[in-house]
């Protein structure tokens, strides 16, 4: 688990120091458990100048103190989310599948599993995300990339959004339908009116009035079936014309 690996997160910042010169913030995303979590990695920083950011304030506040950061070391999906929408190098050490298929669906590739993590594995893909500072315009790119997506996710999740209301209205009225036929079927209806639209080629002055004449002949089926579905058979539906 975590506390096994907690010391290479050390080494690699030690590292990160000592290599470019940059400065660990160990920054709490989660504020009720990270920062339980950073001190065990921070043990192997004895001369090396590090920060803890324990609680950073709401999710503004942290994307404003990740934005600033160089590179990005991260478990938490959270805090790859937020550097990857201000372009920010990130590397991201896998314990959930879900931050693996985060970072493949951005096509970032400098992750590695929490199971198989060694101190130079992490240094390696810390060296490439700091190349990666070096050339602004790829990670504009990947901005607009991110951008793009959440674009797309939003435009389908609207049109999710209207189907499920436009699927609801139609399930209601079909519902309202099945309720009007049983109640025409079982003699709770008689005669029922209902207007009809004007139209100078039906010969109808406004106001005539169409009656609905239900003729049900059930099916041959067993007596519960029946009672289950009164309404299932030939319906022969008459309109008659009454001014």
């Amino acid at each position: 688990g975590y506390q096994k690996k907690a010391p290479l997160f050390g080494a690699a910042a030690r590292y990160a120091y000592e290599m470019y010169g940059l400065i660990p913030v160990f920054t709490a995303i989660e504020k009720r458990q990270d920062p339980a979590a950073h001190r065990p990695a921070a043990k192997g920083l004895d001369g090396v100048p590090h920060y803890f950011l324990d609680d950073a304030g709401g999710a503004g506040t942290i994307i404003g103190a990740l934005s600033r950061m160089e590179v990005v070391v991260s478990m938490r999906l959270h805090a790859l989310i937020f550097a990857a929408g201000q372009g920010i190098p990130l590397v991201g050490v896998v314990y959930d599948p879900k931050v693996s298929a985060f970072l493949r669906y951005l096509d970032e590739e400098l992750f590695t599993d929490l199971s198989t993590l060694t101190e130079s594995a992490l240094c390696t893909l810390l060296d490439r995300a700091v190349e990666q500072t070096r050339h602004p315009e790829a990670r504009r790119a990947a901005v607009e990339r991110l951008r793009d997506i959440e674009s797309r996710n939003a435009a389908a999740a609207r049109f999710k959004r209207s189907f499920r209301r436009f699927a609801l209205s139609c399930l209601r009225g079909f519902g309202n339908a099945l309720r009007v036929g049983r109640n025409s079927l079982s003699g709770n209806s008689r005669n029922n009116s209902i207007p009809l639209p004007h139209s100078t080629n039906s010969g109808l002055d406004n106001g005539s009035r169409v009656v609905s004449r239900i003729t049900h002949t059930p099916p041959k089926k067993s007596s519960a079936a029946r009672q289950r579905w009164p309404w299932n058979g030939l319906v022969d539906i008459d309109f008659n014309v009454s001014g």
